[in-house]
């Protein structure tokens, strides 16, 4: 192997392979130099953290994880540019992005096909590297993901980490199983035929949907296998996915039609209200949150990430009723404002109630939520 010099003074007269975002430059003993560049105009440095993330990549690689070994770091001025020189291993297998063919869906449905078909134990290593740089700042879009068919040494492979957090996923997170969860399903929708894509019949469309949902049934059960806790959570899971894809498996008696809270997840539910409250009060305290960004943000933000949001169209206190909606749509939109209206005024009652904290940006939030009531008991009033 050559130094990075040497591999950064041939990538001058190379072609640019990068699939889109930083250049990139390919060579034959399987390495790879990625061009990172910011102008100096913004008194930035790029990839500032990539020292901090290389190494923890490294130890990643180290353990089996398919993400590439990272060689060298070089940091140097280019003209008006920073530039951060990476070189690393590259990749194996076949960027994600050319398992989309738009426009024939006839070979879209094979690129699709051929992602159900691959092994299982593909699908469990996927499952066991997305839990393990779980906090590693994965940007999963197509051009960061890389497809290896062997069938003994292939799986995903993923690149461009953005964070260098080592711990892996904590399993009995509900939150964090259910972003997992969301991690391994957009995946899967690369390889699908798009609903705007006007090549597809209808029976096309409906058999990439099929497909699809046959996929990520395996993705459960890969969950299942690599994660001690999914029993416990799979019905939260099971609640956060759409209608029609909940109808296919009930069809298929692979989830139970009753996905109703019971009394303990009910009393889970109540415990998770809480800690949303209390972290949003904590983040007003802090200053770096007003009251307005909690209410308008990030309180319907944390009810997603928990899924209670979608856990509340089963609930027994839920008051939107889906006889009254005109379809799945509205009925799932009145339900997550329900639920976002109800946390709000929870935690607006806990925000009125401190007094004896004297903190000036818990002070403000207070009288910002009073100026908000007189304004809309004058609109009422004028009304």
């Amino acid at each position: 192997m050559k130094t990075i010099e040497e591999y950064i003074t041939l990538s001058k007269t190379m072609k640019n392979t990068s699939a889109g975002g930083s250049p990139a430059y390919n060579f034959e003993d399987g390495t790879v130099l990625v061009k990172y560049s910011i102008p100096k105009k913004y008194n930035m440095s790029p990839r500032e953290n990539e020292e901090e993330i290389a190494k923890i990549a490294n130890k990643k690689n180290e353990k089996g994880v398919r993400t590439p070994k990272h060689y060298a770091i070089k940091r140097v001025e280019e003209g008006d540019d920073l530039v951060c020189y990476v070189l690393q291993e590259r990749a194996k297998g076949n960027i994600y992005s050319s398992y989309t063919v738009f426009g024939d869906a006839q070979k879209q449905l094979e690129m699709q096909l051929k992602i159900y078909n691959m092994p299982f134990d593909h699908y469990v290593k996927y499952v066991q590297d997305l839990c393990e740089l779980f906090n590693m700042g994965l940007e999963l879009k197509a051009k960061n993901i890389f497809y290896d068919s062997d069938i003994k040494n292939g799986g995903f492979t993923f690149i461009d980490l953005l964070e260098y957090q080592e711990t892996p996923i904590n399993p009995c997170s509900i939150k964090e199983i259910l972003i997992l969860k969301g991690y391994l399903a957009s995946i899967f929708m690369t390889p699908r035929i798009k609903s705007y894509d006007q090549s597809a019949t209808e029976y096309e469309y409906k058999k990439s949907e099929e497909l699809y949902y046959r996929t990520f049934q395996k993705v459960l059960y890969a969950m299942e296998r690599v994660l001690p806790s999914f029993n416990q959570y799979k019905r939260w899971i099971f609640r956060s996915l759409p209608k029609d894809m909940l109808e296919f498996y009930n069809e298929r008696g692979i989830i139970s039609n009753d996905l109703s809270l019971t009394d303990l997840e009910c009393l889970t539910f109540d415990k998770i209200v809480d800690i949303i409250v209390d972290d949003s009060i904590e983040k007003i305290a802090s200053g770096k949150y007003t009251y307005s960004q909690i209410i308008v943000n990030e309180i319907r933000i944390e009810l997603a990430a928990w899924g209670l949001n979608d856990a509340w169209l089963y609930h027994n206190k839920r008051q939107t009723n889906r006889e009254n909606c005109e379809d799945d749509y509205e009925f799932r939109s009145e339900c997550h404002h329900e639920i976002e209206q109800l946390t709000i005024e929870i935690f607006e009652r806990k925000l009125n109630s401190i007094s004896a904290i004297k903190n000036e940006f818990i002070k403000n939030a207070q009288i910002e939520m009073q100026e908000k009531y007189k304004k809309e008991e004058n609109k009422k009033i004028l009304d």
